[in-house]
């Protein structure tokens, strides 16, 4: 998505977006709006029986979203969007998600005993930083935290938007 483009790939029709001479004009100009995201599913397998505790699991989410803004904020972003997380195990979920690195994750959820298989999946909204960007930032950020906790990250099916 680019500018004042959305999802059906019309400009919005906003009235507070109205500018002067009835057209469609963002607060900042179109060209130096340039949102753009990622999206990815993952499937994270533990290397050993005994998985990890549902509280690394929750702290691991938390983490997961704040350095993704942080690699995409230091690779050019010029702001946080929106970057979210849904993590299902057999015991629950983990939800986390992030608008300001300034404001923090917020996680919320509950999962009952250690995690040894889960779905992953992460949505990344950023302003300034191209698609393929955002896809290296998100991928090395999960293969980095979950990786150093034992799982194998896998991707089932990623898209950029």
């Amino acid at each position: 998505m680019r500018g004042a483009d959305h999802a059906n790939g019309h400009s919005s029709t906003h009235p507070e977006w109205a500018g002067p001479h009835g057209h469609d004009e963002l607060p900042h100009a179109a060209e130096d709006l340039n949102i753009n995201g990622y999206g990815v599913a993952l499937r994270l397998i533990h290397g050993s029986a005994a998985g990890v505790s549902a509280a690394s699991i929750k702290e691991m989410a938390g983490e997961l979203v704040a350095e993704i803004a942080e690699e995409c904020l230091r690779s050019g972003a010029r702001a946080v969007g929106h970057i979210k997380s849904y993590l299902r195990a057999d015991g629950g979920y983990i939800k986390a998600d992030i608008v300001s690195v300034k404001r923090g994750a917020q996680v919320s959820g509950e999962i009952t005993g250690p995690v040894r298989d889960a779905r992953l999946a992460i949505n990344s909204i950023l302003v300034g930083l191209e698609g393929d960007e955002i896809a290296r930032a998100t991928l090395e950020v999960a293969g980095k935290i979950f990786g150093a906790r034992g799982f194998s990250v896998t991707v089932e099916k990623g898209e950029e938007v």
